[in-house]
């Protein structure tokens, strides 16, 4: 199994990717990346330092990791997500939307981690 730090990295690069990808409208490449970046979050969310190297992603530079960061520390960092998610979707552009569908997907109950 790969280290924290190298999970985090990948996460990292993927998620910048997916963004990328995403705003430009190639969803085929988006959709890779955000299966990628699923299963690289279900193996963080494991350990403890996994779930904190998570967190520390709330704060990078690049909304689409702060995105999927943020998305996937709902379960345990719940307040300080809601918080990105939120400030995330006052963008204008399809990763602020899908901020927004991901709050309305967990305040409905609907975001389900393995």
């Amino acid at each position: 199994m790969e280290n924290i730090d190298d999970l985090k990295n990948k996460f990292i690069e993927a998620a910048i990717v997916y963004g990328e990808k995403a705003v430009n409208g190639n969803y085929k490449l988006a959709n890779k990346k955000a299966d990628f970046l699923i299963e690289t979050a279900r193996i963080l969310r494991i350990s403890e330092e996994g779930k904190d190297a998570l967190k520390k992603l709330l704060q990078h530079e690049n909304p689409s990791v702060q995105l999927w960061a943020a998305a996937n520390c709902l379960p345990f960092y719940t307040d300080k997500s809601i918080n990105v998610l939120n400030q995330i979707k006052r963008r204008d552009d399809f990763i602020g939307t899908s901020a927004g569908v991901t709050l309305d997907e967990w305040k409905e109950g609907k975001l389900k981690f393995d």
